[in-house]
């Protein structure tokens, strides 16, 4: 009997795709489920209970639409206890899938989308991108600003997607001009990075007046009420 008491998915791995440098894409069979773009989930290890489970759990952004055969999350294999597991998975290995919230939807209200990014963060804003492009109606317009050092994550695949601007930029004075170059109190604005970066564009867009309800954050909404508070 499983010692999972929670609605949950037993995914399978399919393939590792190494996307540039330490960032990976894992891909699992698909689920039995639909999902959105925005969503979020949570993926434990199968054994997780037998150990400190929040050690072997973690949250991602899913990076593709349910229209693919395979659900996938991307992430950069840094030092940790669960990460060092991850690069120990070979295709075949199961992992626990539950917990699924959409944190992030498009918003269909004929004004322009702008979507920032750092790094990794990219990876959530890919299926947006892609819902765009499926259905821009009610969708003025589509901006892409994204920052990373040395790494463009899915750079040739997201500039053949049509109809988007993109931006991606190495620099903070490149990367905060075009946030000012850009900016129009019509737009609505989702965010994905650290904490201390989207607490830091906040910060921008509210010296300029911006509403708070129209900033998009990935994060679960008691968080959302603390960081966009007025």
């Amino acid at each position: 009997m499983s010692k999972l008491n929670f609605e949950h998915y037993t995914v399978v791995l399919n393939e590792i795709i190494r996307e540039t440098g330490d960032v990976y894409t894992f891909r699992f069979d698909k689920p039995n489920m639909t999902w959105h773009e925005g969503t979020n989930i949570h993926l434990a290890f199968d054994d997780f209970l037998d150990h400190e489970p929040k050690k072997f759990v973690r949250h991602f952004s899913v990076t593709n639409l349910p229209s693919e055969s395979y659900i996938a999350f991307t992430t950069r294999l840094s030092n940790s206890p669960y990460k060092n597991r991850l690069k120990s998975l070979k295709p075949g290995d199961h992992m626990i899938l539950y917990k699924l919230s959409q944190r992030m939807k498009i918003r269909y209200e004929n004004r322009p989308l702008v979507l920032i990014s750092m790094g990794v963060g990219i990876a959530a804003m890919k299926p947006i991108m892609e819902t765009y492009v499926v259905t821009p109606d009610g969708i003025e317009s589509l901006t892409n600003i994204t920052i990373s050092k040395n790494e463009k994550i899915y750079k040739s695949y997201l500039e053949n997607l049509q109809g988007i601007q993109h931006n991606f930029v190495n620099n903070r004075k490149e990367f905060y001009h075009l946030i000012n170059e850009t900016y129009d109190h019509n737009n609505i604005y989702y965010i994905v990075g650290s904490d201390r970066f989207i607490e830091d564009i906040i910060l921008v867009l509210k010296h300029k007046g911006h509403h708070y309800s129209d900033i998009e954050i990935d994060k679960k909404q008691t968080k959302k009420d603390i960081l966009l508070k007025p």
